[in-house]
């Protein structure tokens, strides 16, 4: 059997495709405007994380200079968490 190695810059690029594709995932999730969809992306992260997504959400949704279709999907997920919440809470 031979040993395969790996250089050290393959795994960081390795890491970072599947840290990008994550983040892909998650976001495309978020902004699906389906609110199982939302809820689902939403719990699978870290109370740190959940208040970083909620945040960034508040901004697409207040903020200048996004898609006006960005901004509903942001109210969307906005909306969808707020009722996940309410339902939980």
């Amino acid at each position: 059997m031979h040993e395969v190695i790996v250089p050290e810059n393959a795994i960081k690029y390795l890491s970072m495709n599947n840290e990008r594709d994550f983040l892909e995932e998650l976001w495309d999730s978020l902004l699906s405007r389906e609110s199982t969809k939302i809820s689902k992306a939403y719990l699978g992260l870290s109370e740190q994380e959940q208040k970083a997504v909620y945040t960034h959400l508040m901004r697409m949704v207040t903020e200048e200079g996004w898609h006006p279709e960005q901004k509903i999907s942001a109210q969307a997920a906005i909306d969808a968490i707020g009722k996940y919440k309410e339902q939980s809470g």
